[in-house]
């Protein structure tokens, strides 16, 4: 089932600011909820840095716990795809690393 999410027809529920270092703002993220889905969601957003910004959750369950997939579109204003790629690959790794030490791991 999937539920359009009434932050989507408002426009952006939120901005968020990426700190570099934990210290230096370096993008802003305006955030906008596009969808819930029974086993997760869809945002859309765009920053100073991207154009679009996509990520689809969803969650998965499995024997003892779940999984977290995500699949993210990115479409960036300056840098050329190659260097993008690896970067948010080092994002989603460092969230699920952050997930997996809040909530563990599967046996």
């Amino acid at each position: 089932m999937v539920t359009p999410c009434l932050a989507h027809r408002a426009g952006p529920a939120f901005a968020s600011v990426l700190l570099a270092l934990q210290v230096v703002p370096f993008d802003v993220h305006h955030l906008t909820l596009v969808e819930r889905t029974e086993h997760g969601f869809v945002e859309e957003s765009w920053s100073w840095m991207q154009r679009r910004w996509r990520p689809e959750r969803t969650v998965v369950s499995i024997d003892g716990g779940c999984d977290v997939l995500d699949r993210v579109t990115v479409d960036p204003r300056f840098a050329v795809s190659f260097l993008v790629r690896p970067l948010v690959a080092a994002i989603f790794r460092a969230r699920h690393r952050a997930l997996r030490a809040r909530f563990g791991t599967a046996a």
